[in-house]
């Protein structure tokens, strides 16, 4: 979160012009860690969990400019390719409930 400083202290700025995006590894690192923790709390109750496609990401893990609403959000384009993927898996019985 960026702040800048209000006549009450220091409070959140929503002025785009002076936001600044945190470093690109760290974005990426903290998006891992939560794919990682996602993952867990799905396995631990028998969901498959459904990466992001391999074909919607640029070499580097991110998502590539033709599926990104904008910095933090897919588009519906992205959501195509999601559903393409739930579709393909389901066909390959990889979706089955456990148990």
């Amino acid at each position: 979160m960026v702040y800048a400083a209000g006549e009450q202290g220091t409070l959140p700025s929503r002025d785009l012009a002076i936001m600044r995006l945190s470093p690109r590894p760290l974005r990426y690192k903290l998006w891992a860690v939560i794919q990682l923790m996602l993952w867990d709390a799905a396995t631990a109750h028998a969901i498959p969990f459904l990466p992001v496609p391999a074909s919607t990401q640029t070499a580097d893990g991110f998502l590539c400019e033709e599926y990104a609403a904008d910095i933090t959000h897919a588009n519906d384009r992205y959501g195509v390719v999601v559903m393409d993927d739930i579709w393909q898996r389901f066909m390959k019985h990889e979706l089955v409930a456990a148990g």
